[in-house]
């Protein structure tokens, strides 16, 4: 492995953090290349060819939860392409009641959440303020994709009109078509669930992370638009 900053060749290659902040990804078919970020060889990092990165036009965002007695808690909230993925707290009432914080704690390191992430953890409104800041931080983003969108995205990045939503769940009950009518007697096709989702196309998240189901719909959505 060589060193990144002895090698003249390596000068405007850049980790996916730092194409982001310049509102860039890696172009798809560069691989990257792994470099000791220091001369003491002790830290190394994968880089990516700068001159061939691709503006970052399209966001996916998933909010990882599970379900208890208790109804629905938001353990995490991701998206891809901007490096975002923060452990979500839930609220006090919910932490009070008997076995529910280590309920909490053990799905946030299922996640892949460390003790220190687990412990500074914010909550919902927190975590959701701060992925609207780190979008709207990038210049060149167009495109907000999720599955049901009213629930994954941010409130605040819905009602921007400066993005384009894409609800893949309203999407993919046009391709099913289940007929529904709903208790006014109104038709329509039936929302289908992210499990039938992505068996239909055949994905499989790399792992338990919102990251990874984010990841999950980006590849669901490639194959949608082919």
């Amino acid at each position: 492995m060589k060193i990144k900053t002895k090698h003249e060749e390596y000068k405007d290659f850049l980790t996916k953090k730092q194409l982001a902040e310049l509102g860039l990804i890696p172009a798809a078919n560069d691989k990257g290349v792994e470099l000791w970020t220091n001369p003491y060889m002790s830290k190394s990092a994968t880089y990516y060819d700068s001159n061939k990165a691709v503006k970052l036009e399209t966001v996916y965002i998933w909010k990882n939860y599970f379900n208890d007695d208790y109804g629905q808690t938001i353990v995490e909230i991701g998206a891809i392409n901007v490096l975002f993925s923060k452990a979500v707290k839930p609220s006090k009432e919910y932490l009070s009641r008997l076995f529910n914080a280590d309920t909490w704690i053990d799905v946030a390191r299922k996640n892949g959440f460390s003790g220190y992430d687990i412990l500074f953890a914010n909550s919902e409104n927190i975590v959701e303020r701060q992925l609207v800041s780190t979008i709207k931080k990038q210049k060149y983003v167009k495109h907000l994709i999720s599955y049901n969108v009213d629930f994954n995205i941010p409130n605040l990045l819905v009602k921007d009109k400066a993005y384009q939503k894409v609800d893949l769940m309203k999407i993919f009950a046009n391709i099913v078509k289940e007929s529904y009518k709903n208790f006014y007697g109104e038709k329509g096709y039936k929302w289908q669930k992210l499990e039938k989702f992505l068996e239909y196309y055949d994905v499989k998240p790399d792992g338990n992370g919102a990251v990874d189901y984010a990841n999950a719909l980006r590849k669901c959505y490639k194959n949608m638009t082919k």
